[in-house]
């Protein structure tokens, strides 16, 4: 994200997503994009993907799109 963006003005109790890459479990040199969704509390947001992934910031959050 360019710094000359704006932050989204996320509150809490909205439903927001995160694009992260993983590595593919049969190949280890492969990265597959995923999109975690879940709700930020006020402080952090805890995705329940198998890593538990945790931020706490939402620069790198958006809000879902309804």
């Amino acid at each position: 994200m360019l710094k000359s963006t704006p932050w989204e003005d996320i509150k809490k109790g909205d439903t927001v997503i995160y694009h992260d890459a993983q590595s593919d479990k049969d190949n280890k040199w492969k990265v597959i994009k995923v999109t975690l969704k879940g709700i930020w509390d006020g402080e952090k947001v805890q995705f329940d993907d198998e890593d538990n992934t945790l931020v706490r910031t939402t620069r790198w959050l958006h809000k879902e799109n309804k």
